[in-house]
């Protein structure tokens, strides 16, 4: 899947450049190529640990019930590290269709992202809404027509049309991406610095870090950034998603690894 969705992605770059009429160096043609290949290789260890974190989630997440109490914490560090646990959280929920702890855990996320100097008042309207519609007898429907009324948002359309739409995706998913990395941390601390827990880690920072050398070298190069339209950009960060999103390969013994340590992680920062 990874493969294809690679070579499906710089397809889609290599006949958008020749449609628009221009050429790029033979340097950033390779320095793509490059960074395209180390995503191949590094995306999909990002798609496993993110496959068992969700999985390990399971284990607490009917928990979970309110939203949470941003009073017990005293340093901006420990509501980051807080919001990638109701990122993973609400993940798992989403995945897994149970609509009400979805519901409940995006709007606990607003909340923390509201104190951390992000407010998305947008996103807990959203949310409430979704909270008042669940258990009415058309709740499914409603559901889907807030989600499309998110997608068909003239401020959201706006930025995917102006040059500013890569960048809107890039940081956005990346900031959220890097507070799961965060959680992954405290997980080493936890567990005594495990070698498997030092393992997801280190998989975790090599996807990243592939992933954003890609992205921002695409925004960086004028000649890509100026003609190419937003559906050939949305279509290539697609594509990379997919690789992200691939089939787990952990084991069960690796995921049962996990779930101690996610476990104490919660109850330790919960208390």
């Amino acid at each position: 899947m990874s493969r294809r969705a690679v070579g499906l992605a710089a397809g889609l770059w290599m006949a958008a450049v020749a449609a628009f009429g221009f050429e790029l160096s033979e340097d950033v043609r390779l320095a793509i190529q490059r960074d395209v290949e180390a995503v191949e290789e590094k995306g999909p260890r990002m798609g496993d640990v993110m496959a068992a974190l969700r999985e390990s989630g399971a284990s607490y997440l009917p928990e979970l019930t309110a939203p949470l109490d941003r009073d017990q914490y005293q340093s901006t560090y420990r509501r980051r590290l807080m919001t990638g646990v109701y990122l993973m959280d609400l993940t798992y929920a989403a995945t897994f269709d149970h609509r009400e702890p979805a519901a409940r855990f995006g709007q606990a996320l607003h909340q923390m992202l509201d104190e951390l100097g992000f407010p998305r008042p947008d996103m807990e309207r959203r949310y409430r809404e979704a909270l008042a519609q669940i258990n009415l007898p058309d709740g499914d429907d409603r559901l889907r027509q807030l989600v499309k009324e998110q997608q068909e948002n003239s401020l959201w359309q706006e930025q995917l049309q102006s040059g500013e739409g890569v960048e809107l995706v890039v940081d956005g998913l990346y900031g959220f991406l890097i507070e799961g990395l965060y959680l992954t941390i405290e997980l080493c601390v936890l567990s005594d610095y495990d070698p498997s827990s030092m393992m997801y880690v280190a998989y975790m920072r090599d996807s990243f870090q592939a992933y954003k050398t890609l992205l921002y070298r695409i925004g960086e190069t004028p000649e890509l950034a100026r003609n190419i339209e937003r559906d050939q950009r949305l279509s290539f960060l697609t594509s990379i998603l997919v690789i992200l999103g691939d089939l787990p390969q952990l084991g069960p013994e690796q995921i049962d690894s996990l779930r101690p340590s996610i476990v104490k992680a919660r109850r330790d920062i919960l208390q």
